[in-house]
């Protein structure tokens, strides 16, 4: 499914047994209930959320198939598309998609990511609330870039 990106996109976490083997029960359970009680616009799985950098890649193909599955094209499984086009070796489209995500990832990411997610969802007319101490909030020099990213993303 190709859409365009917008509203809640939140990163899944991988669900995994206490044998160290994904949980894909459980997996097939968050799916349904982000889309069908939580009601959100898109999924991202693999990230770092996700665990994504301790994943092989048959995991990541596991995980994004069981999301994909479970979401029946109801809403935009993210990094789908991008594993799509490098599998089928349209390498130019996985990059413009890549390039697509990264500078909104480069311009949130930073110790208080969750407060720059919350920045994130304020600018899209979210209440999100105001960061836990000891967390910052969004500083002054996060908020030009965060800002400018997500306008080149058509997002604003």
């Amino acid at each position: 499914m190709s859409s365009p990106i917008f509203g809640i996109v939140p990163p899944m976490t991988t669900p995994f047994s206490t044998d160290d083997t994904l949980d894909e029960a459980a997996l097939r359970a968050e799916t349904r209930y982000l889309i069908e009680t939580a009601r959100v616009h898109g999924l991202a799985v693999a990230g770092s959320m996700g665990e994504g950098h301790a994943l092989d890649t048959d995991e990541v193909r596991r995980i994004t198939a069981i999301v994909t599955e479970e979401a029946r094209a109801r809403v935009p499984v993210i990094c789908v598309d991008l594993w799509n086009s490098v599998q089928a070796s349209d390498h130019k489209r996985a990059l413009a998609l890549h390039e697509a995500l990264l500078p909104i990832w480069n311009a949130i990411n930073g110790d208080n990511l969750p407060a720059n997610v919350r920045y994130c969802q304020e600018l899209q007319g979210q209440k999100a609330g105001v960061p836990r101490a000891p967390m910052p909030p969004t500083s002054p020099q996060q908020q030009g870039p965060i800002r400018r990213a997500l306008e080149a993303a058509g997002l604003l």
